[in-house]
């Protein structure tokens, strides 16, 4: 189980755990199909407007949303979809990779 995840999942004394659930970038269905408390996006390549949509409709509802980025993220891809000029869910646009010259 990834990390995030493992950490969620323990409860501590008393309290309880949170009910994780891994899901890979195909299964959009699965997680559209439910209420979530959070939905965190690690290194998810790209997203589309569907998505976004509903992304965005459940942040706006209560949901909370966290971003890792990655080297499999399309930087183009979160832009147009999550940044959307400012009027998305994402702050910031996000930066194109940085090339280390050699």
């Amino acid at each position: 189980m990834w990390p995030f995840g493992l950490a969620l999942s323990l409860g501590i004394g008393e309290a309880d755990a949170y009910e994780v659930e891994l899901l890979t970038d195909t299964e959009w269905d699965t997680l559209m199909a439910a209420d979530r408390d959070l939905v965190v996006m690690a290194n998810l390549a790209t997203v589309n407007d569907l998505q976004a949509r509903w992304l965005k409709r459940q942040v706006e509802r209560g949901m909370g949303l966290i971003v890792f980025p990655g080297d499999q993220v399309d930087p183009d891809n979160y832009n147009q979809f999550l940044y959307q000029e400012g009027e998305g869910l994402l702050p910031e646009s996000y930066p194109k990779a940085l090339v280390a010259e050699e």
